[in-house]
């Protein structure tokens, strides 16, 4: 995954038109070690319009590389006032401090027992973990103890009693393994370390049981799990679950890695990988599995989002035997990492968001070198299959993507996507993750810059939720080795749902459910009740929605898990559990 960099970067907005970008000198930076090897470079912005001032950042040198670039502090400090872009009336700021969100990350040199994944790590999971009403934090963390934060309900959290000891911590997915109504959690882990499976007694108190309930298996090495989903890929009514492996580059194909486990109705899991057919995925560095019914035949089909492989969807033939679809020239995306999915068009079904690796055409694709880094994909649900809409959307330009959510930030009514971003390289160090805010007709605009959400850190995992109980949804980002921020936001406004499903059974929150609200204008918006990753974070089993200018009840329909349909008139706005018939 790593090469010589020839250190060339894009700011957050689109290039400058106003005047010709100088054609950088090639200048490099020795990566190969994930590190630059010298302290005297800094990075220099290309003049675009001759006045003298910083435009566009241009590239990474130790020398001053001459007419047309100039010295200047970062993408959205420009020093040229025809192109810097000021804050808007929608910001994001900054609360962790306040928030109780202080725990400082491990200083670790990434290397355990022959494996080197920890740059790669850094996830989380929010949900109620001690089921008095509002959303909890639990922190997956190297070579440190996890760590469980109680919200106290007014979105300030403190550190709770957890097991102790050092671990290898990764990805964390909160689900309801026996289907006693409370949320556990999964834990993958890099190296070699085991998974674990988490055991909640309703109050936030956990018991490690992976080994006596199947979890654990006799493969050694570098397992490096990170993603994972739950959901009925079987149709016996309890959640069984996937859990992806990415495992060395050069192992491809030689060794298990995304592992399909069966739930036996009591949270007792078999393996199930050869007899389903997914072990016909080992050949693709797995990062994300997504677990959606993608045929409309009302089971669970599955996108492996997939490191230098690319995105694959295998298709649920009703009984937990998978078939891989034939090849899709629409899934081009190179470098996956993570995935979320959403109707960002308004059309009525879910569209698909992949993070990967962009890079400038004449910086070459650090993640591998025989690739393009040609960045993120939008695919959008289209007929019985996908259409790629990644430049009409406007979203291809991310950086070094990794976590990302669909979710409605500014409560406008149309989904906006936000990601995470940069890798311990020149080249990505100190680059941001990118907000995109949705105009609901599946384009975007870049609001990273004039938004203030400019997370510098190593950004791993980004989580949504409506931390204070206000409606409006903060953002929990978590990085590789950084203390974990929460962003609050400020303007922007309207109306919201958030839905929480019950029913009976043996899955409670009701995964796998779709929902479709109707506003006093007509106007439908889609949700799904998931219980996927997004690379290596996950946020508990809800659905929230923006209704913009509607600030009256709505009309609910809910497909339920079974196929089975409720309508209910009339319902919030707000937060509002809904219980099936």
């Amino acid at each position: 995954m790593w090469a010589l960099l020839t250190a060339v970067a894009c700011s957050p907005r689109s290039t400058p038109t106003d005047g010709q970008r100088p054609t950088p000198t090639a200048q490099t930076a020795d990566t190969s070690s994930g590190t630059d090897t010298g302290s005297c470079g800094s990075w220099w912005y290309a003049d675009v319009d001759g006045d003298g001032l910083g435009g566009a950042k241009g590239l990474w040198s130790c020398e001053d590389p001459g007419a047309g670039f100039v010295a200047t502090t970062g993408d959205c400090d420009d020093t040229d006032p025809d192109l810097a872009e000021p804050l808007g009336d929608f910001v994001f700021e900054e609360v962790s401090d306040a928030a109780g969100l202080t725990a400082a990350g491990p200083a670790w040199d990434g290397s355990f027992g022959g494996c080197w994944r920890e740059p790669l790590a850094g996830g989380a999971a929010v949900a109620d973990f001690d089921g008095d009403g509002d959303l909890d934090v639990f922190l997956p963390r190297t070579a440190l103890p996890d760590e469980l934060l109680l919200n106290d309900g007014h979105g300030v959290f403190a550190p709770a009693a957890f097991p102790d000891g050092p671990t290898l911590s990764n990805g964390a997915l909160a689900f309801d393994v026996e289907g006693d109504g409370d949320l556990d959690l999964l834990v993958t882990s890099i190296a070699d370390a085991p998974d674990r499976l988490w055991i909640n007694d309703g109050s936030a108190r956990f018991t490690e049981e992976g080994a006596v309930r199947g979890l654990h298996t006799a493969d050694t090495g570098c397992r490096d799990h990170f993603g994972a989903a739950a959901g009925d890929v079987d149709g016996d009514g309890d959640l069984d679950l996937l859990i992806a492996g990415w495992d060395e580059e050069l192992t491809v194909g030689t060794r298990p890695r995304t592992r399909l486990l069966l739930n036996d109705g009591q949270g007792v899991f078999a393996d199930a990988t050869v007899a389903s057919g997914l072990h016909r995925s080992w050949d693709r560095a797995a990062l994300d599995p997504v677990l959606v019914d993608l045929d409309g035949d009302h089971d669970l089909d599955l996108l492996l989002v997939a490191d230098w492989n690319g995105t694959t969807r295998f298709l649920n033939q009703g009984d937990g035997r998978f078939v891989e679809a034939p090849l899709d020239e629409v899934f081009t995306d190179e470098n996956g990492m993570g995935a979320d999915l959403g109707d960002v068009d308004g059309d009525g079904d879910l569209d698909v968001f992949v993070t990967s690796v962009w890079s400038e055409p004449y910086a070459g694709c650090p993640s591998n070198p025989a690739a393009t880094c040609d960045g993120n994909r939008l695919y959008a649900a289209e007929g019985a299959g996908f259409v790629d809409r990644t430049d009409a959307a406007g979203v291809r330009v991310g950086q070094w993507g990794w976590g990302t959510a669909m979710l409605d930030a500014d409560l406008d009514g149309a989904l906006d996507v936000v990601l995470t971003g940069g890798m311990d390289t020149v080249l990505f160090r100190e680059e941001p993750g990118r907000l995109f805010l949705g105009r609901g007709d599946g384009t975007f605009r870049d609001a990273t810059c004039t938004s203030g959400w400019l997370d510098r850190g190593q950004g791993r995992g980004v989580v949504p939720f409506d931390a204070d109980g206000d409606g409006r949804l903060e953002l929990l980002v978590t990085g590789r080795t950084e203390t974990p921020s929460l962003w609050r936001s400020r303007g922007g406004g309207g109306g919201w749902l958030q839905l929480e499903l019950r029913q009976p059974g043996r899955n409670p929150f009701a995964v796998g459910a779709r929902v479709r609200v109707t506003d006093a204008a007509g106007v439908t918006r889609l949700g799904l009740v998931h219980a996927n990753t997004a690379y290596v974070s996950s946020r508990g089993p809800w659905v929230h929605l923006g209704l913009g200018g509607a600030d009256g009840p709505v009309d609910v329909e809910v497909t339920w898990p079974d196929g089975a349909v409720t309508q209910h008139p009339a319902m919030g706005p707000g937060r509002v559990a809904l219980s099936r018939p």
